[in-house]
């Protein structure tokens, strides 16, 4: 006898023809037979071949519910180690293989009735370190042909009696209720009208290779997806090479220099020198703060940079960082900048540190991109999806607490459309990096989403287009009181 059952049914049964199948489709054409078996009311052999325990414990509850319509029920598969596989009390018997036997390479499907017979039986081919579970490859048959059937049961029942002896009366019974003894003649084998149910079949197998199917395409999405942020990282980490690249290398250049003349000169003119120094110290101050955005982001993205919310006015807030910008203010003359503001407006629940942050982040930017005869507003309402001023809400924003918009309007540049999501990430501005006609690197409007998000609120922008102003948007929680909370 051979080793291999596969081997053996296509010597014996020449009218055969092999084919190759992926795991997925064995899997479902093995669930589309086993549900005749459930949906039927023959009372079945059936003899199913796993290859490895693990395999067989993923199909257990099938396999018990056959079990409770027929008593011919034979489960082989290698035992994984420290298993209960032998021991199992279940209502079938379980045939441990030898790990080096042929069958752990071999998926077998036997089903043997009354009314119809059915069998699968495949080899697997050599497996694919990199192939996953779903794609390994089996070369094989199945078929309702009865002889085919018949002969795969008798040459299973014979290896189910040589490693387990003490079954040796059952399978006789078997032989005898199936029909199995080899001097009947051929057509005397199954004396009832063969009678698969096909609608039953068909209707199972497309159901369960649609299922595959849409696992599949739920698999290409989320890769699809995957691809895409591994795009986005891609992006981020040229733009973090090119633009940090740039921005270290030109202050450090100047830095360089002017402490070479410095040194180099200790007979200059005492402005001169001022000069020297001032600019040194400047460029020092513009590396100091690049690096502690890419740290504050990092801390923010990662959970490390706690937040600490408290009850705020926003007055205050807006006051002191007018103020600090008037002061720190060296550029061009400050655009006009209006105040909006409600004598009534409610506190909010915030972080002082980065509601502060990022109030400066975006008037400073309202400053550097409008011109100095342009006009900045800055506007605080009560948050209302259906606001006028809320031209662009942000999808995802699904906030049902009380919230406070906050709204820095400006008479500049303006934002293009397709970049009003994208000013957001890492290492981005409206500009390329190399045609940049103002500084900074693009991290300031990332760490101001992940700080206004810290504080469970949102941010976003519009603008109408080119030369024609922008507005960013950002919500913050308003603080129930005692009496207002439900």
């Amino acid at each position: 006898m051979s080793d291999s059952l596969l081997k053996d049914v296509l010597q014996n049964l020449s009218f055969l023809r092999s084919q190759v199948y992926f795991k997925s489709s064995l899997v479902a054409l093995s669930h589309a037979l086993e549900d005749l078996v459930l949906a039927g009311e023959d009372v079945p052999l059936v003899i199913a071949n796993f290859q490895r325990e693990r395999f067989y414990r993923q199909e257990i509850r099938r396999y018990r519910q056959i079990a409770q319509r027929t008593d011919q029920v034979y489960i082989l598969a290698a035992p994984e180690q420290e298993s209960g596989f032998v021991v199992d009390a279940d209502p079938y018997e379980a045939i441990p293989l030898h790990p080096n036997d042929a069958l752990t390479q071999e998926w077998h499907l036997v089903i043997v009735g009354q009314q119809y017979s059915a069998c699968l039986v495949c080899r697997e081919q050599s497996a694919s370190t990199k192939a996953t579970d779903q794609m390994r490859r089996f070369e094989g048959i199945w078929t309702f042909d009865q002889q085919a059937s018949l002969h795969a049961a008798r040459w299973l029942l014979g290896r189910i009696t040589a490693y387990r002896p003490e079954l040796t009366e059952k399978v006789e019974q078997a032989w005898q209720q199936y029909g199995l003894m080899l001097e009947l003649p051929r057509q005397a084998l199954i004396p009832v009208h063969q009678g698969t149910d096909t609608s039953i079949f068909g209707q199972r197998l497309v159901t369960y290779l649609q299922a595959g199917q849409y696992r599949l395409l739920k698999a290409y999405g989320d890769l699809e997806t995957l691809n895409h942020r591994l795009e986005a990282i891609e992006q981020t980490q040229r733009n973090l090479i090119a633009i940090v690249g740039h921005e270290l290398r030109t202050p450090l250049s100047t830095i360089q220099v002017c402490l070479e003349t410095i040194a180099t000169e200790p007979d200059m003119p005492t402005d001169f020198f001022n000069v020297m120094l001032d600019t040194a110290l400047t460029d020092t101050e513009r590396m100091r703060k690049l690096i502690q955005n890419c740290l504050i982001l990092s801390r923010l993205e990662t959970g490390k940079e706690p937040l600490c919310l408290d009850s705020i006015q926003i007055q205050e807030i807006i006051a002191l960082v007018l103020n600090n910008l008037k002061v720190s203010w060296t550029r061009t003359p400050l655009p006009t900048i209006h105040l909006d503001l409600p004598s009534d407006l409610p506190i909010i629940c915030a972080d002082g540190e980065g509601l502060f942050k990022v109030l400066t982040e975006l008037l400073e930017n309202a400053c550097k991109f409008t011109e100095p005869e342009g006009e900045i507003t800055v506007q605080a309402q009560i948050y209302a999806i259906e606001s006028e001023t809320c031209d662009r809400v942000p999808e995802n924003n699904t906030a049902v607490s009380p919230m406070l918009e906050v709204i820095v309007a400006d008479s500049g540049r303006g934002i293009e459309a397709s970049q009003l999501d994208a000013i957001f990430n890492w290492f981005s501005q409206e500009e390329d990096y190399l045609r940049r006609t103002v500084g900074g690197v693009g991290l300031g409007l990332a760490i101001c989403r992940q700080l206004i998000q810290g504080m469970g609120g949102q941010i976003w922008a519009d603008s109408v287009g080119k030369n024609q102003g922008s507005r960013f948007h950002f919500t913050v929680p308003i603080e129930l009181s005692i009496d207002s909370a439900p």
